[in-house]
């Protein structure tokens, strides 16, 4: 009797592995995948963001069975997961890291320039934009007339021969 329970038990878990394997859905023709080139930060953005979600939550459901029932090559495969994740957590954040840096670096060019326009500015303030002639004529023109009494007038030829 056992041997005929036995037997519809192997019948049974056959027969559930065949429905299975019925119950297996094929996948959906994809369509032709295209990307533009101002599309692929975002793109690499955020499949990067899920990829990353996933690992976890494939680490949390890694973990569970693992401590479930130790076994080497799943503590293997989870550190391999792990491994997987935080490589792909890092890669993520070596990108952030250079977009703050470039923007940085954006940021003190603007600022370089403009601080350079502005003392060419003032350097070119400073600086007169006339010719000899405009100049003297100006100092001229603005010269104050200074009255003088001549108290003695030597020469200088009246010197020499003394």
């Amino acid at each position: 009797m056992d041997d005929d329970n036995l037997e519809e038990g192997i019948d049974d878990l056959i027969n559930q592995l065949k429905n299975t394997n019925k119950e297996v859905k094929k996948l959906p023709k994809t369509e032709e995948f295209t990307l533009k080139r101002e599309e692929l930060e975002q793109f690499l953005i955020n499949k990067s963001g899920k990829l990353i979600n996933d690992s976890m939550e494939m680490v949390e459901n890694v973990k569970q069975y693992v401590a479930a029932a130790p076994n080497s090559e799943e503590v293997e495969s989870l550190a391999n997961l792990l491994k997987a994740t935080t490589s792909s957590i890092d890669s993520l954040s070596r990108i952030f890291i250079q977009n703050k840096r470039s923007e940085t670096s954006i940021g003190m060019k603007k600022m370089d320039i403009d601080s350079k326009k502005e003392l060419l500015e003032t350097d070119h303030q400073n600086k007169l934009e006339m010719s000899r002639e405009e100049v003297l004529d100006r100092l001229i023109q603005n010269a104050d007339i200074i009255e003088a009494d001549v108290v003695e007038e030597k020469r200088i030829e009246d010197q020499d021969k003394s």
